[in-house]
Protein backbone atom coordinates (compact mmCIF):
# COMPACT_ATOMS: atom_id res chain seq x y z
CA UNK A 1 0.00 0.00 0.00
CA UNK A 2 1.52 3.38 -1.21
CA UNK A 3 1.99 6.22 1.78
CA UNK A 4 0.95 9.36 1.65
CA UNK A 5 4.70 10.74 -0.08
CA UNK A 6 4.48 8.03 -2.59
CA UNK A 7 1.47 10.74 -4.21
CA UNK A 8 -1.12 9.58 -6.42
CA UNK A 9 0.33 9.87 -9.62
CA UNK A 10 3.38 7.72 -8.45
CA UNK A 11 1.64 5.18 -6.77
CA UNK A 12 0.18 4.24 -10.57
CA UNK A 13 2.55 5.66 -12.85
CA UNK A 14 5.73 4.23 -10.97
CA UNK A 15 5.00 0.97 -10.55
CA UNK A 16 6.40 -1.01 -13.71
CA UNK A 17 8.54 1.73 -14.65
CA UNK A 18 11.23 0.93 -17.57
CA UNK A 19 8.85 -1.81 -18.69
CA UNK A 20 6.87 0.71 -20.69
CA UNK A 21 7.44 -0.30 -24.31
CA UNK A 22 7.08 2.35 -27.04
CA UNK A 23 3.96 0.25 -28.20
CA UNK A 24 2.68 0.99 -25.31
CA UNK A 25 4.00 4.56 -23.94
CA UNK A 26 0.62 6.40 -25.53
CA UNK A 27 -1.67 4.13 -23.28
CA UNK A 28 0.36 4.69 -20.45
CA UNK A 29 0.34 8.40 -20.99
CA UNK A 30 -2.97 8.32 -20.94
CA UNK A 31 -3.96 6.27 -17.64
CA UNK A 32 -1.44 8.85 -16.24
CA UNK A 33 -3.05 11.62 -17.21
CA UNK A 34 -6.77 10.35 -16.05
CA UNK A 35 -4.60 9.39 -12.41
CA UNK A 36 -3.23 12.68 -12.08
CA UNK A 37 -6.78 14.21 -12.69
CA UNK A 38 -8.80 12.32 -10.20
CA UNK A 39 -5.66 12.97 -7.93
CA UNK A 40 -6.02 16.49 -8.46
CA UNK A 41 -9.88 16.63 -8.34
CA UNK A 42 -9.98 15.13 -4.94
CA UNK A 43 -7.42 17.20 -3.58
CA UNK A 44 -9.57 20.17 -4.76
CA UNK A 45 -11.99 19.13 -3.18
CA UNK A 46 -10.28 18.17 0.61
CA UNK A 47 -8.62 21.45 -0.03
CA UNK A 48 -12.17 22.90 -0.57
CA UNK A 49 -13.71 21.06 2.46
CA UNK A 50 -10.70 21.44 4.39
CA UNK A 51 -10.78 25.72 3.97
CA UNK A 52 -14.99 25.70 4.93
CA UNK A 53 -14.52 23.09 7.75
CA UNK A 54 -12.03 25.43 9.42
CA UNK A 55 -14.44 28.08 8.85
CA UNK A 56 -17.10 26.06 10.54
CA UNK A 57 -14.41 25.75 13.52
CA UNK A 58 -13.48 22.16 12.91
CA UNK A 59 -9.92 22.00 14.34
CA UNK A 60 -7.05 20.55 11.87
CA UNK A 61 -6.94 17.26 13.37
CA UNK A 62 -11.14 16.69 12.13
CA UNK A 63 -9.85 17.89 8.57
CA UNK A 64 -6.70 15.73 8.88
CA UNK A 65 -9.24 12.70 9.21
CA UNK A 66 -11.25 13.17 6.46
CA UNK A 67 -9.03 13.30 3.93
CA UNK A 68 -7.55 10.15 5.01
CA UNK A 69 -10.96 8.80 5.08
CA UNK A 70 -11.49 10.40 1.22
CA UNK A 71 -8.24 8.68 0.23
CA UNK A 72 -8.78 5.32 1.19
CA UNK A 73 -12.45 6.06 -0.06
CA UNK A 74 -10.70 6.21 -3.56
CA UNK A 75 -8.28 3.82 -3.00
CA UNK A 76 -10.06 0.89 -4.17
CA UNK A 77 -10.52 2.22 -7.30
CA UNK A 78 -7.46 3.78 -7.86
CA UNK A 79 -5.62 0.30 -7.13
CA UNK A 80 -7.76 -1.22 -9.71
CA UNK A 81 -6.48 1.35 -12.55
CA UNK A 82 -3.33 0.71 -11.67
CA UNK A 83 -3.49 -3.03 -11.48
CA UNK A 84 -4.83 -3.03 -15.17
CA UNK A 85 -2.57 -0.90 -15.87
CA UNK A 86 -0.11 -3.16 -14.77
CA UNK A 87 -1.37 -5.83 -17.02
CA UNK A 88 -1.89 -3.82 -19.67
CA UNK A 89 2.04 -3.44 -19.78
CA UNK A 90 2.98 -6.89 -18.88
CA UNK A 91 1.00 -7.95 -21.88
CA UNK A 92 2.39 -5.10 -23.82
CA UNK A 93 5.94 -6.21 -22.92
CA UNK A 94 5.00 -10.03 -23.92
CA UNK A 95 4.03 -8.42 -27.00
CA UNK A 96 7.23 -6.74 -27.04
CA UNK A 97 9.43 -10.19 -26.64
CA UNK A 98 6.91 -12.40 -29.13
CA UNK A 99 7.55 -9.32 -31.89
CA UNK A 100 10.56 -9.42 -31.73
CA UNK A 101 10.96 -13.66 -32.04
CA UNK A 102 8.58 -12.92 -34.68
CA UNK A 103 11.24 -10.32 -36.49
CA UNK A 104 13.99 -12.64 -36.01
CA UNK A 105 11.81 -15.81 -37.57
CA UNK A 106 10.86 -13.34 -40.32
CA UNK A 107 14.64 -12.69 -41.10
CA UNK A 108 15.25 -15.91 -40.96
CA UNK A 109 12.68 -17.05 -43.43
CA UNK A 110 13.80 -14.15 -45.32
CA UNK A 111 17.27 -15.17 -45.37
CA UNK A 112 16.04 -19.07 -46.11
CA UNK A 113 13.92 -17.46 -49.08
CA UNK A 114 16.97 -15.69 -50.86
CA UNK A 115 19.23 -19.16 -50.46
CA UNK A 116 15.99 -20.83 -51.70
CA UNK A 117 15.47 -18.57 -54.70
CA UNK A 118 19.19 -19.02 -55.31
CA UNK A 119 18.93 -22.46 -55.55
CA UNK A 120 16.06 -22.35 -57.80
CA UNK A 121 18.05 -20.01 -59.82
CA UNK A 122 21.01 -22.72 -60.04
CA UNK A 123 18.05 -25.53 -60.46
CA UNK A 124 16.67 -23.34 -63.54
CA UNK A 125 19.95 -23.27 -64.77
CA UNK A 126 20.63 -26.95 -64.61
CA UNK A 127 17.23 -27.42 -66.17
CA UNK A 128 18.41 -25.54 -69.31
CA UNK A 129 21.43 -27.29 -69.41
CA UNK A 130 20.22 -30.66 -69.00
CA UNK A 131 17.44 -29.99 -72.00
CA UNK A 132 20.29 -28.96 -74.39
CA UNK A 133 22.20 -31.92 -73.30
CA UNK A 134 19.30 -33.98 -74.02
CA UNK A 135 18.67 -31.73 -76.91
CA UNK A 136 22.13 -32.57 -78.64
CA UNK A 137 22.13 -35.87 -77.77
CA UNK A 138 18.94 -36.22 -79.71
CA UNK A 139 20.08 -34.75 -82.67
CA UNK A 140 23.39 -36.88 -82.23
CA UNK A 141 21.11 -39.73 -82.00
CA UNK A 142 19.39 -39.08 -84.73
CA UNK A 143 22.21 -37.97 -87.34
CA UNK A 144 24.59 -40.98 -86.54
CA UNK A 145 25.19 -42.43 -89.64
CA UNK A 146 24.84 -45.75 -88.23
CA UNK A 147 21.42 -47.75 -87.46
CA UNK A 148 20.58 -47.54 -83.54
CA UNK A 149 17.44 -49.00 -81.56
CA UNK A 150 16.35 -48.46 -78.14
CA UNK A 151 15.26 -51.61 -76.92
CA UNK A 152 13.49 -52.88 -73.13
CA UNK A 153 13.94 -55.91 -71.26
CA UNK A 154 11.48 -58.26 -73.78
CA UNK A 155 13.89 -57.05 -76.20
CA UNK A 156 10.79 -54.90 -77.85
CA UNK A 157 12.18 -51.84 -79.85
CA UNK A 158 11.46 -48.39 -77.58
CA UNK A 159 13.41 -46.14 -80.30
CA UNK A 160 15.03 -46.01 -83.14
CA UNK A 161 17.22 -42.95 -85.41
CA UNK A 162 16.78 -42.38 -88.94
CA UNK A 163 19.21 -44.40 -90.56
CA UNK A 164 16.89 -46.98 -88.61
CA UNK A 165 14.80 -46.02 -90.87
CA UNK A 166 16.83 -45.46 -93.66
CA UNK A 167 17.89 -49.35 -93.07
CA UNK A 168 14.26 -51.26 -92.07
CA UNK A 169 12.07 -49.06 -93.85
CA UNK A 170 8.52 -47.68 -92.23
CA UNK A 171 8.83 -46.06 -89.18
CA UNK A 172 5.56 -47.15 -88.08
CA UNK A 173 6.46 -50.95 -88.22
CA UNK A 174 9.55 -50.33 -85.69
CA UNK A 175 7.82 -49.33 -82.71
CA UNK A 176 6.92 -52.14 -80.46
CA UNK A 177 9.13 -55.09 -82.86
CA UNK A 178 11.16 -57.29 -81.28
CA UNK A 179 14.66 -57.28 -82.48
CA UNK A 180 14.51 -60.95 -83.86
CA UNK A 181 11.63 -60.50 -85.18
CA UNK A 182 13.10 -57.24 -86.82
CA UNK A 183 16.40 -58.66 -88.30
CA UNK A 184 15.07 -62.57 -88.78
CA UNK A 185 18.66 -64.14 -88.18
CA UNK A 186 19.20 -67.37 -90.32
CA UNK A 187 20.97 -69.12 -87.47
CA UNK A 188 21.33 -67.12 -84.69
CA UNK A 189 17.64 -65.83 -82.87
CA UNK A 190 18.16 -67.90 -79.72
CA UNK A 191 21.89 -66.46 -79.57
CA UNK A 192 20.00 -63.04 -80.08
CA UNK A 193 17.59 -63.53 -77.54
CA UNK A 194 20.03 -64.37 -74.68
CA UNK A 195 22.52 -61.61 -75.48
CA UNK A 196 19.43 -59.05 -75.04
CA UNK A 197 19.05 -60.48 -71.94
CA UNK A 198 22.52 -60.63 -70.54
CA UNK A 199 22.46 -56.57 -71.79
CA UNK A 200 19.96 -55.88 -69.34
CA UNK A 201 22.25 -57.95 -66.39
CA UNK A 202 25.15 -55.14 -67.40
CA UNK A 203 27.04 -56.79 -69.96
CA UNK A 204 28.14 -55.61 -73.70
CA UNK A 205 28.26 -57.48 -76.76
CA UNK A 206 31.02 -56.04 -79.68
CA UNK A 207 31.47 -56.79 -83.43
CA UNK A 208 28.49 -59.26 -83.25
CA UNK A 209 28.46 -60.62 -86.95
CA UNK A 210 24.75 -61.46 -87.51
CA UNK A 211 23.44 -63.30 -91.29
CA UNK A 212 19.70 -62.19 -91.86
CA UNK A 213 16.92 -62.51 -94.16
CA UNK A 214 14.87 -59.74 -94.07
CA UNK A 215 12.07 -59.45 -96.73
CA UNK A 216 13.29 -62.40 -98.24
CA UNK A 217 16.63 -60.86 -98.91
CA UNK A 218 20.07 -62.11 -97.57
CA UNK A 219 21.70 -59.42 -95.16
CA UNK A 220 24.67 -59.43 -93.34
CA UNK A 221 24.68 -56.91 -90.60
CA UNK A 222 28.37 -56.55 -88.06
CA UNK A 223 26.32 -55.81 -84.25
CA UNK A 224 27.06 -54.09 -81.03
CA UNK A 225 24.61 -53.74 -77.74
CA UNK A 226 24.88 -52.15 -74.54
CA UNK A 227 23.11 -51.40 -71.74
CA UNK A 228 21.90 -47.49 -70.79
CA UNK A 229 22.08 -46.69 -66.87
CA UNK A 230 19.87 -44.83 -64.72
CA UNK A 231 21.17 -42.22 -62.13
CA UNK A 232 20.77 -45.10 -59.56
CA UNK A 233 22.92 -47.07 -61.63
CA UNK A 234 20.55 -49.50 -62.47
CA UNK A 235 20.21 -50.94 -66.14
CA UNK A 236 16.59 -49.17 -67.40
CA UNK A 237 17.40 -49.53 -71.19
CA UNK A 238 19.65 -50.96 -74.01
CA UNK A 239 21.11 -49.57 -77.14
CA UNK A 240 21.15 -51.77 -80.29
CA UNK A 241 23.80 -50.63 -83.10
CA UNK A 242 23.92 -52.19 -86.63
CA UNK A 243 26.12 -51.67 -89.91
CA UNK A 244 24.74 -53.28 -92.76
CA UNK A 245 27.94 -54.85 -94.58
CA UNK A 246 26.32 -57.14 -96.99
CA UNK A 247 28.03 -55.56 -100.11
CA UNK A 248 31.39 -55.78 -97.88
CA UNK A 249 30.45 -59.68 -97.22
CA UNK A 250 29.69 -59.60 -100.89
CA UNK A 251 32.97 -58.50 -101.91
CA UNK A 252 35.03 -60.58 -99.30
CA UNK A 253 33.42 -63.58 -101.06
CA UNK A 254 34.40 -62.69 -104.32
CA UNK A 255 37.81 -61.91 -102.86
CA UNK A 256 37.76 -65.36 -101.33
CA UNK A 257 36.74 -67.13 -104.89
CA UNK A 258 39.38 -64.92 -106.34
CA UNK A 259 42.04 -66.20 -104.10
CA UNK A 260 41.05 -69.53 -104.31
CA UNK A 261 41.58 -69.42 -107.79
CA UNK A 262 45.02 -67.65 -107.62
CA UNK A 263 45.72 -70.33 -105.00
CA UNK A 264 44.69 -72.86 -107.68
CA UNK A 265 46.96 -71.21 -110.14
CA UNK A 266 49.33 -70.89 -107.63
CA UNK A 267 49.71 -74.42 -106.77
CA UNK A 268 49.75 -74.81 -110.80
CA UNK A 269 52.37 -72.46 -110.64
CA UNK A 270 54.55 -74.42 -108.51
CA UNK A 271 53.70 -78.00 -109.75
CA UNK A 272 54.82 -76.36 -113.34
CA UNK A 273 58.03 -74.33 -111.45
CA UNK A 274 59.00 -77.58 -110.01
CA UNK A 275 59.09 -79.33 -113.03
CA UNK A 276 60.67 -76.67 -115.14
CA UNK A 277 63.24 -77.09 -112.14
CA UNK A 278 63.08 -80.79 -112.75
CA UNK A 279 63.86 -80.49 -116.36
CA UNK A 280 66.17 -77.26 -115.75
CA UNK A 281 68.33 -79.67 -113.46
CA UNK A 282 68.12 -82.85 -116.20
CA UNK A 283 69.34 -80.63 -118.99
CA UNK A 284 71.77 -78.78 -116.57
CA UNK A 285 72.61 -83.05 -115.67
CA UNK A 286 72.77 -83.49 -119.53
CA UNK A 287 75.03 -80.47 -120.02
CA UNK A 288 77.32 -81.45 -117.43
CA UNK A 289 77.22 -85.20 -117.47
CA UNK A 290 77.69 -87.91 -119.96
CA UNK A 291 74.48 -90.08 -120.22
CA UNK A 292 75.91 -93.57 -120.47
CA UNK A 293 77.64 -93.46 -117.31
CA UNK A 294 76.46 -90.75 -115.66
CA UNK A 295 79.92 -89.07 -114.96
CA UNK A 296 80.83 -85.64 -115.54
CA UNK A 297 80.99 -85.23 -119.34
CA UNK A 298 83.78 -83.32 -120.98
CA UNK A 299 82.54 -79.82 -120.39
CA UNK A 300 82.53 -80.14 -116.68
CA UNK A 301 86.18 -81.81 -116.44
CA UNK A 302 87.26 -78.85 -118.28
CA UNK A 303 85.85 -76.32 -115.76
CA UNK A 304 86.57 -78.21 -113.00
CA UNK A 305 90.36 -78.17 -114.15
CA UNK A 306 90.85 -74.53 -114.41
CA UNK A 307 88.85 -74.20 -111.26
CA UNK A 308 91.43 -76.84 -109.36
CA UNK A 309 94.42 -75.45 -111.24
CA UNK A 310 93.55 -71.54 -110.14
CA UNK A 311 92.90 -72.87 -106.71
CA UNK A 312 96.39 -74.45 -106.59
CA UNK A 313 98.23 -71.78 -107.72
CA UNK A 314 96.63 -69.49 -105.30
CA UNK A 315 97.36 -71.82 -102.37
CA UNK A 316 100.80 -72.60 -103.58
CA UNK A 317 99.80 -75.88 -103.94
CA UNK A 318 98.70 -78.80 -106.54
CA UNK A 319 96.84 -80.69 -108.64
CA UNK A 320 97.23 -84.20 -110.35
CA UNK A 321 95.12 -85.93 -113.27
CA UNK A 322 94.75 -89.46 -114.58
CA UNK A 323 93.67 -89.96 -118.34
CA UNK A 324 92.72 -93.85 -118.75
CA UNK A 325 91.96 -95.60 -121.88
CA UNK A 326 90.35 -98.86 -121.96
CA UNK A 327 92.60 -101.72 -123.73
CA UNK A 328 91.12 -102.86 -126.91
CA UNK A 329 87.74 -101.70 -126.75
CA UNK A 330 86.91 -101.69 -130.43
CA UNK A 331 87.78 -105.58 -130.57
CA UNK A 332 85.23 -105.96 -127.95
CA UNK A 333 82.62 -104.16 -129.66
CA UNK A 334 83.03 -106.12 -132.47
CA UNK A 335 83.05 -109.04 -130.55
CA UNK A 336 80.10 -109.10 -128.21
CA UNK A 337 78.31 -106.29 -129.92
CA UNK A 338 77.77 -102.27 -128.93
CA UNK A 339 75.18 -103.20 -125.92
CA UNK A 340 77.70 -105.30 -124.25
CA UNK A 341 80.30 -102.19 -125.04
CA UNK A 342 78.03 -99.49 -123.12
CA UNK A 343 77.46 -102.05 -120.26
CA UNK A 344 81.32 -102.56 -120.03
CA UNK A 345 82.04 -98.33 -119.94
CA UNK A 346 79.07 -97.84 -117.40
CA UNK A 347 80.48 -101.22 -114.72
CA UNK A 348 84.24 -99.39 -115.36
CA UNK A 349 82.55 -96.15 -114.59
CA UNK A 350 81.47 -97.15 -111.07
CA UNK A 351 84.70 -98.72 -110.52
CA UNK A 352 86.38 -95.76 -111.08
CA UNK A 353 84.28 -93.83 -108.74
CA UNK A 354 84.80 -96.45 -106.03
CA UNK A 355 88.25 -96.03 -106.05
CA UNK A 356 87.95 -92.16 -106.06
CA UNK A 357 88.36 -90.15 -103.32
CA UNK A 358 85.16 -87.63 -102.66
CA UNK A 359 87.03 -84.30 -103.41
CA UNK A 360 88.35 -86.44 -106.67
CA UNK A 361 86.68 -85.72 -109.96
CA UNK A 362 85.58 -88.70 -112.22
CA UNK A 363 84.67 -87.45 -115.78
CA UNK A 364 84.21 -89.59 -119.49
CA UNK A 365 86.67 -87.63 -121.24
CA UNK A 366 85.19 -89.01 -125.04
CA UNK A 367 84.99 -92.88 -126.35
CA UNK A 368 86.67 -95.41 -123.91
CA UNK A 369 88.53 -92.48 -122.25
CA UNK A 370 88.13 -91.56 -118.58
CA UNK A 371 89.86 -88.81 -116.72
CA UNK A 372 90.12 -88.60 -112.86
CA UNK A 373 91.02 -84.96 -111.16
CA UNK A 374 92.95 -85.31 -107.89
CA UNK A 375 93.14 -81.89 -106.18
CA UNK A 376 95.83 -81.24 -103.89
CA UNK A 377 97.92 -84.57 -105.08
CA UNK A 378 101.32 -84.82 -105.70
CA UNK A 379 103.20 -87.11 -107.94
CA UNK A 380 103.69 -90.03 -105.85
CA UNK A 381 99.90 -90.06 -104.52
CA UNK A 382 98.61 -89.56 -108.26
CA UNK A 383 101.06 -92.54 -108.75
CA UNK A 384 99.16 -94.58 -106.00
CA UNK A 385 95.64 -93.79 -107.13
CA UNK A 386 96.13 -94.41 -110.53
CA UNK A 387 97.74 -98.10 -109.47
CA UNK A 388 94.41 -98.61 -106.82
CA UNK A 389 92.35 -97.99 -110.04
CA UNK A 390 94.42 -100.41 -112.32
CA UNK A 391 94.23 -103.07 -110.27
CA UNK A 392 90.77 -102.81 -109.70
CA UNK A 393 90.01 -102.77 -113.18
CA UNK A 394 92.43 -106.04 -114.03
CA UNK A 395 90.75 -107.81 -110.69
CA UNK A 396 87.46 -107.28 -111.47
CA UNK A 397 84.78 -109.58 -112.68
CA UNK A 398 83.44 -108.91 -116.47
CA UNK A 399 80.96 -111.13 -118.14
CA UNK A 400 82.35 -111.59 -121.29
CA UNK A 401 86.33 -111.59 -120.95
CA UNK A 402 89.10 -109.66 -118.77
CA UNK A 403 89.07 -106.13 -119.30
CA UNK A 404 91.97 -104.03 -118.39
CA UNK A 405 92.96 -100.22 -118.88
CA UNK A 406 95.86 -97.94 -119.18
CA UNK A 407 96.77 -95.01 -117.58
CA UNK A 408 98.72 -91.29 -118.31
CA UNK A 409 99.37 -89.28 -115.06
CA UNK A 410 100.81 -85.89 -115.05
CA UNK A 411 101.39 -83.61 -111.93
CA UNK A 412 100.95 -79.66 -112.11
CA UNK A 413 104.62 -78.08 -111.87
CA UNK A 414 106.21 -74.59 -112.81
CA UNK A 415 106.72 -76.28 -116.40
CA UNK A 416 102.91 -77.39 -116.35
CA UNK A 417 100.82 -74.37 -115.01
CA UNK A 418 98.39 -74.42 -117.34
CA UNK A 419 95.01 -76.73 -118.11
CA UNK A 420 95.92 -77.63 -121.36
CA UNK A 421 99.25 -78.21 -121.10
CA UNK A 422 98.65 -80.72 -118.14
CA UNK A 423 96.32 -82.66 -120.06
CA UNK A 424 98.77 -82.84 -123.41
CA UNK A 425 101.30 -84.20 -120.44
CA UNK A 426 99.11 -87.11 -119.56
CA UNK A 427 98.10 -87.87 -122.60
CA UNK A 428 101.73 -88.63 -123.25
CA UNK A 429 101.63 -90.90 -120.30
CA UNK A 430 99.05 -92.80 -121.48
CA UNK A 431 100.26 -93.68 -124.69
CA UNK A 432 103.61 -94.94 -122.90
CA UNK A 433 101.60 -96.84 -121.01
CA UNK A 434 100.07 -98.36 -124.24
CA UNK A 435 103.13 -98.51 -125.79
CA UNK A 436 104.85 -100.50 -123.00
CA UNK A 437 101.92 -103.30 -123.50
CA UNK A 438 99.04 -101.92 -121.61
CA UNK A 439 97.38 -102.42 -118.62
CA UNK A 440 100.02 -100.35 -117.09
CA UNK A 441 100.32 -96.71 -115.50
CA UNK A 442 102.91 -94.22 -116.47
CA UNK A 443 103.98 -90.52 -114.68
CA UNK A 444 104.89 -87.89 -117.16
CA UNK A 445 107.72 -87.15 -114.67
CA UNK A 446 109.54 -90.61 -115.88
CA UNK A 447 108.94 -89.63 -119.52
CA UNK A 448 110.76 -86.28 -118.42
CA UNK A 449 113.75 -88.21 -117.08
CA UNK A 450 114.54 -90.80 -119.78
CA UNK A 451 114.29 -87.62 -122.02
Amino acid sequence: MPTMNDGFGGAIVGKGKGRRSEHFAPLSRAYGAALATVAVSTFLVIAAGAEWLVQLGVGAFTVLALALETRYLFWPAIRALRDHHDRLESAGSDTEIETLRLSKEIEKLLGNLETLQGVTSGLEAANMRIEGAAKRFEELFQGLPIACLGYDASGAVMEWNRASEEMFGDATKLFGIKLYDLLNPVHEANELREMTEQVFKGKSFRSISLACTGDGVSKFYLCSTFPVHGANGQVNGAIFACVDVTAQKEYEKKIEEHLTRINEYSVAIEQQKWELQEANDRLQSLARQDGLTGLFNHRSFQEALARDVRRAERESGTVSIVLIDVDNFKKYNDSFGHPAGDALLKHFSQLLLACSRESDLVARYGGEEFVVILPATDVDGANLAAERMRSAIENAVWPNRQVTASFGVATMDKDLSAPDVLIAAADKALYASKAAGRNACTHWNELKKAA
